[in-house]
């Protein structure tokens, strides 16, 4: 037996009314960061010192006001370095928070949408920011960003005007840099000139800068351009990683025999330094494999893949050299690895298409034809799915070793070099912080659960414990605004941690007690309530819920003391005759049930429930047209009792009044969008109605959100009345499969 809402409400009024919230009351004497960071007015520990102020002088509004604006600023924090370290689902997650926590906090909302960028979610970043940029067009941070979406999504122009916008609001190396890319993608070279003698001339001379100079260019095909930028960065710092494969790809990129032998000898500069640099040794071996040098070439390739061994672009160059070798059995198995590797990793359906031709030739070359013909099919139907584009037959060129979106994402993303905290500086930061987090979620729950906002509390105090769960007053302030949440699951393990504490405390008890009650722990209800059973407090709920937990428990002559007890408590109290009115129908005792039911609507006329008990129990009688009646009267009580809604609906489908029934399941369904068996019947009563359309529609859904065999027999019928015969025939499987599972008689 459950008690409704409204009956919880009243009945557990005054259950744990010894128990206080607790705010932490010096919160920055036990937070090192308040003294070890230097604050500014933006600062979390700035708006923290703040909140306390007006919370010792009781102005509680400003002081949730200004918990909320910290704990958004921290969150923020938090989740910027999550990006850093590329963490993104734990990033985006905080930096939701972070803009929820305070909408007013625009730069939590350009991090968010710099995370969804870095994570390669570009709309998912342009949805966070297209407000923002209309709302504020003199944001530089904004348009410079809104600029790199767009860059990456393609539009150039969209990015060239976005970055100019950007850059007269405030000139910036990151704004230059990112125009000079999209002016560039646009082959707009006079205009990208001025802006790199800008660039060089207003920084120090360093490799860094002529690195990102040549990325530029090499990116965007300007490859003699990329050439000079990089030989100028070597000749400033030779031993800088990476450069000499950048300029060893740069000429891969110029082609030629003559560029290939330069390329050669840059990669293995950078091998000298960095022996386990993936692309050199994928990009030698491609080298050697164009001058026709085997034995190197699958050394290199086999390095390569052993660094990268989730990257198929090195097994795809292996499979086109045991193909030149004529190997036909080592090409079949180094390309249907990187079949299943690519396929795995959603590669196009040009890269795909290229692999499957390349193992039909194997296959062909090994005399296994029908094999042979099922790639090649395979790589025509791929063809045909991106006809703008055809397969290439290089493997050099269909995958590569590198992914260019990443890589353009970054040079968007850097701008210029800056300096790194250090992980154990970070580490302490994230303590500090988490301390400061805990405190302020926990004083902000406090504010919140005195205003009686207990849902909303009860979910500041989880996010408490899970910044700094040694708050000493956590425990009990999670317990008491869970339960008065009703969320009784999540009262539970705060209160047992108190108990344990605090054997004695008989409101931990009771409040525990009908925790467990709730949560349809009997057991435990009992066993926690049995030592106060003779000194609970005169609360008709929770004497009421104890003896159905006693009786439950097997205990039944200790529920019936209570029971009596709690009649003699509540006897002119409706709710009471309610509740016991349950039980009796529980039992099957229906004359009882009755009889408790109208002593409760005597009292109270318009009580919830009272109505939709009694037609319930005409409805088990067969009484249909006087249950219909009873949920009738309970929708005039209670317009959105979905119960009543339903059975009378079910009833008005028994009685062929389809249209009645059909309006009424609707608003069930609109309520309770997962209830199949309102589709079901919806799709039943659309189906008397000749809507076969909408019929599928409904009873498709609920085989979906739970099979059952009668919901299969309606679709088949639905199928054949709309031409499906195929899938009609396959519902009517699906029925003699589940058809040894009976429906109970209050079913459909």
């Amino acid at each position: 037996m459950k008690l409704t809402f409204e009956i919880r409400e009243w009945l557990f009024t005054g259950v744990l009314a010894g128990i206080a919230f607790v705010s932490v009351s010096s919160m920055f004497a036990q937070t090192p960061q308040a003294a070890t960071v230097q604050k500014d007015a933006s600062s979390p520990e700035a708006h923290f010192d703040s909140a306390q102020t007006f919370q010792i002088a009781s102005d509680l509004t400003r002081a949730a006001a200004e918990y909320r604006k910290g704990i958004s600023v921290a969150l923020e924090r938090v989740g910027n370095l999550k990006v850093a370290k590329g963490e993104f689902t734990s990033a985006l997650d905080l930096l939701r928070k972070a803009v929820a926590t305070d909408p007013e906090n625009t730069d939590g909302q350009i991090d968010l949408s710099i995370a969804y960028f870095r994570a390669g979610n570009y709309e998912g970043a342009r949805t966070v920011l297209l407000p923002l940029v209309k709302s504020d067009p003199g944001s530089a941070r904004g348009r410079n960003l809104m600029g790199k979406i767009l860059f990456m999504q393609g539009d150039f122009e969209g990015a060239s005007t976005e970055l100019q916008a950007a850059l007269s609001i405030t000139p910036d190396f990151d704004v230059a840099y990112s125009l000079a890319l999209a002016y560039l993608q646009l082959k707009k070279l006079p205009q990208v000139t001025p802006l790199v003698d800008e660039m060089k001339a207003s920084m120090a001379k360093s490799p860094e800068l002529y690195m990102l100079l040549g990325q530029a260019y090499r990116q965007t095909g300007y490859y003699d351009q990329a050439v000079s930028e990089f030989k100028t960065a070597l000749a400033l710092d030779a031993a800088r990683p990476r450069l000499h494969n950048l300029l060893g790809t740069t000429y891969v990129a110029l082609g030629g025999k003559q560029n290939y032998e330069l390329a050669r000898a840059e990669f293995q500069q950078e091998l000298a330094k960095n022996p386990k640099d993936y692309s050199s040794h994928y990009y030698l071996g491609l080298i050697e494999l164009e001058d026709g040098q085997y034995a190197k070439a699958e050394a290199a390739l086999k390095t390569a893949h052993a660094l990268a061994p989730d990257d198929p672009a090195a097994m795809l160059l292996l499979g086109r050299l045991y193909d030149q070798q004529k190997n036909w059995n080592a090409a079949i198995e180094v390309l249907r690895q990187v079949l299943a590797r690519s396929s795995a990793q959603g590669a196009s359906p040009v890269q795909l298409a290229t692999t499957h031709e390349m193992l039909s030739k194997a296959y062909a070359g090994a005399g296994q034809i029908p094999e042979s013909e099922k790639e090649l099919a395979a790589a025509n139907a791929l063809k045909s799915q991106d006809a703008s584009k055809s397969a290439t037959s290089d493997p050099a060129v269909a995958i590569q070793p590198e992914n260019s979106g990443k890589e353009l994402r970054a040079m968007l993303m850097q701008g210029s070099p800056k300096a790194q905290p250090s992980d154990a500086s970070e580490q302490k930061y994230v303590a500090d912080i988490s301390k400061l987090l805990g405190n302020a979620y926990n004083n902000l729950g406090v504010i919140d659960a005195r205003a009686g906002s207990y849902k909303q509390a009860a979910d500041e105090f989880k996010e408490a414990a899970k910044w700094d769960d040694s708050i000493p007053q956590l425990d009990r302030n999670r317990g008491l605004a869970a339960f008065r949440a009703q969320a009784y699951a999540d009262a539970i393990p705060p209160l047992e941690r108190l108990l344990k504490k605090s054997p004695s405390d008989s409101n931990l008890r009771e409040s525990l007690g009908l925790s467990y009650y709730m949560t349809d722990k009997f057991k435990e209800s009992a066993a926690t309530l049995r030592p106060i059973v003779d000194t609970m407090s005169n609360n008709p709920g929770l004497l009421l819920s104890a003896g159905v937990a006693f009786v439950k428990s097997g205990d039944i002559p200790t529920g019936q003391r209570l029971f009596t007890r709690a009649f003699e408590v509540g006897k002119a109290t409706p709710e009471i005759h309610l509740i016991i009115g349950q039980a009796y129908a529980e039992q099957s005792d229906n004359d009882e049930a009755l009889a408790e039911f109208k002593q409760a609507l005597e009292l109270n006329p318009k009580l919830p429930d009272a109505h939709f008990y009694i037609g319930m129990v005409r409805f088990k009688r067969g009484e249909f047209d006087d249950a219909a009646k009873e949920f009738q009267q309970e929708l005039e009580v209670n317009p959105q009792s979905v119960q009543a809604m339903y059975q009378l609906a079910y009833i008005r489908m028994q009685q062929h009044q389809a249209p009645e029934a059909s309006s009424l399941l609707s608003e069930v369904i609109k309520q309770q969008p997962n209830n199949s068996d309102a589709h079901y019947q919806l799709g039943k009563a659309l189906l008397e109605q000749g809507d076969a359309g909408g019929a599928t529609r409904e009873l498709e859904t609920s085989v979906k959100l739970h099979p059952t065999d009668y919901a299969y027999f309606q679709l088949s019928h639905a199928y054949a009345r709309t031409g499906r015969e195929a899938d009609s025939k396959q519902a009517l499987e699906e029925f003699e499969k589940l058809k040894p599972k009976p429906k109970t008689p209050m079913g459909p």
